[in-house]
């Protein structure tokens, strides 16, 4: 499979009309093949995940019907999989409740017209729906830990399609001319932000198959010769965020799991994953930074490369989360109405900006009900991890970390901290788990 999806990379990059067909392929096939086995071992779910993760390949390459395309496509599936289900399960109200707190505040909204209102509205609402079925879907549901990792396994195989097409679309390094700023030329001329995000969710899936020995073509040698790759093409983006959120959800991942077990042999296989994926990332970041002529130091350090000068290493960020947090002091009550930011708020440039932070935009577009809305989305799943055995925290504590962090540096512009959002609510299965007490149970 993974061969294949190199394959369809390649395609990608020579004919990128065809990634439509790909997209609608994968709609049609998944909620037929959903339908047809009432939603047998979360077929829906794998199919959703699969959709996630190629949804920024369908945005370069022009194969969305909209720009949301992505989202509403695993929202279609994961409708589809819990209708078609014979499963009986209570829906976890307070994530109704979240999405139905975000809706007083359409009351407010004051676009120029209709268009415009339409755009801006299914742009800021149509992740926080996701999350919110996302959350329904997978709350409380029972999976073993192979069920988990082929869900990982799905959002990867179409970031390897889309490795692929950089690989092909965009030139060699040593042509790419770097800067101190997010680069549009290592990102196939698309937003680097959205293509790190997605390269950070990659890494974060390899690693995490790496550490429960599951891996992606059964090979830790090839695992971790992909894993570098895709960590040279998230480095070269220039775009920090996703890169730094799949290092903060492994280092989750492997300090929890070593203080919830004290057996040796825990600490011994470790020990060799850390010698392994740190010494990957060293390397790697070694050889890009040498081809980058040390520019590489400089962004992520947040440093003017001309000068050596500090830098606002939040490029501008900052400045739209505090423009953001005033217009929520003026509007406490519902906010200024989702999508409205757009017309309020500047970046450092002063063109008009989306927000990049989900926490801020949830304060300024809906005001008090989005401080509700905040407070059910970081406490719920911390009360869920809670109760379960320490053995089974590290993962789910890991995916929340990733998921919240992508949430401070790309809000909810990409399908995976919405459709992700939902793995940390799950109920681990006993029986082959993804535990620290189980590790290597998911090989193969």
């Amino acid at each position: 499979m993974a061969v294949a999806h190199a394959a369809f990379g390649y395609v990608a990059a020579v004919v990128p009309s065809s990634t439509f067909f790909w997209g609608v392929a994968v709609l049609v096939l998944g909620s037929l093949d959903t339908v047809l086995n009432n939603n047998a071992n979360n077929r829906a779910a794998k199919w959703a995940a699969y959709y996630v993760g190629m949804e920024v390949l369908l945005r370069m390459t022009g194969g969305n019907v909209f720009w949301e395309a992505g989202k509403y496509g695993a929202i279609i599936l994961l409708v589809v999989g819990l209708l078609s289900e014979r499963l009986v399960r209570p829906w976890p109200k307070k994530y109704i409740f979240f999405f139905l707190l975000l809706l007083p505040s359409l009351l407010v909204v004051n676009f120029p017209d209709l268009q415009i209102a339409r755009e801006e509205v299914s742009f800021n609402l149509s992740g926080p729906f996701l999350l919110a079925l996302s959350a329904i879907y997978f709350y409380n549901r029972s999976l073993s830990g192979s069920e988990v990792q082929a869900l990982f396994r799905s959002a990867l195989l179409p970031c390897l399609a889309m490795l692929t097409y950089l690989l092909i679309a965009t030139p060699s390094i040593d042509e790419i001319e770097f800067g101190t700023q997010s680069n549009f030329q290592a990102s196939g001329g698309f937003g680097p932000n959205q293509v790190s995000t997605v390269i950070g969710l990659a890494v974060f899936c390899i690693v995490i198959g790496i550490y429960f020995k599951a891996y992606l073509i059964n090979s830790m040698v090839v695992d971790v010769l992909i894993l570098a790759l895709f960590v040279v093409r998230g480095l070269i983006t220039f775009s920090r965020g996703g890169m730094i959120g799949a290092v903060i959800g492994s280092i989750i991942l492997v300090a929890y799991s070593l203080l919830a077990t004290k057996r040796s042999s825990m600490f011994a296989s470790t020990l060799v994953f850390l010698m392994v994926a740190g010494g990957t990332g060293l390397v790697v970041w070694d050889y890009v930074n040498e081809q980058t002529k040390g520019r590489l130091e400089f962004r992520y350090s947040g440093k003017n490369f001309r000068t050596g000068t500090q830098k606002d290493i939040t490029s501008g960020r900052t400045d739209i989360m505090l423009t953001e947090l005033n217009l929520f002091y003026d509007n406490p009550l519902f906010g200024i109405g989702p999508g409205m930011g757009m017309l309020l708020v500047e970046n450092n440039a002063g063109n008009p900006a989306h927000s990049h932070s989900e926490y801020t935009r949830l304060l300024a577009e809906h005001g008090i009900f989005g401080v509700i809305a905040l407070l059910i989305l970081l406490i719920a799943p911390l009360i869920r991890i809670y109760k379960l055995p320490p053995s089974f925290r590290s993962l789910p504590l890991a995916i929340f970390a990733f998921v919240l962090f992508t949430l401070v540096h790309s809000a909810m512009r990409l399908a995976i901290p919405g459709f992700f959002y939902g793995l940390v609510l799950i109920s681990p299965s006993i029986k082959n788990n993804f535990s620290t007490s189980n590790n290597g149970a998911t090989k193969g």
